[in-house]
């Protein structure tokens, strides 16, 4: 706009030179085509959970050893379970993750599978990497070390195809105050790629599983904790995905709606 106001000087002092010269449209033009591919890059990037080439890491793979590690039989076990190759729906092979300057390792040589159907819970205390592991199986942070494959894709290797087999539940709730219940089901369903007329049906019998059949048209932000929860479940679900990820789903509310939230994942998982 500037530039056009200095070409319009009223006083017919105007350049020779088509529009579309680099010092007159063509630069402006230019620099926002060039700012739309570094700022688009730069969000792939972030969202791609800010890979290192390959040519500017430093240093070679990490190497762990056993001995250094007391692991019970199950876990030896599993590990050379998973180690052969299994058939598993979800794999996480020698998972190793740990944050640029933290002091230690938040997730060292972690090795399980899942089959289609089974249902597998991480335990442990505040700090176990519990969340971590979630994370980089969601692909949200880049292993140091190991990978995981989900529906047969690496995530590491082929990152968008194995979330397309992926629902997810996050710790923390992902809340539009503009949007009613209704409203956020049916956006994460398209963002999944359900075709509309499957797509209502599917809301309909998540909102019933769940209860929250009399609040569809209500503000998602005024629901309760326990709903926000059960809300947060029914998103991971819609699309029906082979593998659904809960993180931390009883976190935050009072005990009925805890058991009242732990009776609709029992009631949805069947």
């Amino acid at each position: 706009m500037n530039l056009f106001s200095l070409l319009c000087d009223g006083l017919g002092n105007y350049s020779s030179n088509p529009p579309s010269d680099i010092l007159q449209f063509g630069g402006p033009i230019l620099y926002f085509v060039l700012q739309t591919i570094i700022a688009y890059s730069l969000l792939v990037w972030l969202d791609s959970g800010k890979p290192i080439p390959a040519f500017l890491r430093r240093g070679g793979k990490h190497r762990h050893d056993p001995t250094t590690t007391q692991n019970s039989q199950d876990v030896i076990d599993e590990k050379e379970r998973v180690a052969r190759g299994p058939s598993d729906e979800l794999q996480v092979i020698g998972l190793r993750k740990k944050y640029h300057g933290a002091p230690n390792v938040a997730v060292d040589d972690v090795s399980f599978g899942v089959s289609l159907g089974d249902t597998f819970a991480l335990i442990g205390p505040n700090g176990a990497g519990k969340t971590t592991t979630l994370a980089c199986i969601r692909g949200m942070e880049r292993p140091n070390a190991g990978d995981i494959v989900v529906g047969g894709h690496s995530i590491t290797k082929a990152r968008n195809q194995a979330r397309a087999f992926l629902g997810v539940c996050p710790q923390v709730n992902a809340i539009d105050p503009n949007l009613t219940v209704g409203q956020h089901l049916w956006v994460y369903g398209k963002l999944k790629g359900v075709p509309s007329k499957p797509l209502k049906q599917d809301i309909d019998n998540l909102l019933a599983a769940s209860g929250l059949s009399h609040k569809k048209d209500q503000l998602a932000l005024s629901l309760s904790g326990g709903n926000q929860r059960k809300m947060a479940l029914a998103i991971a679900l819609i699309g029906d995905r082979e593998v659904v990820l809960i993180d931390e789903f009883s976190s935050g509310v009072d005990p009925f709606s805890k058991r009242e939230a732990w009776q609709t994942v029992r009631l949805l998982s069947k």
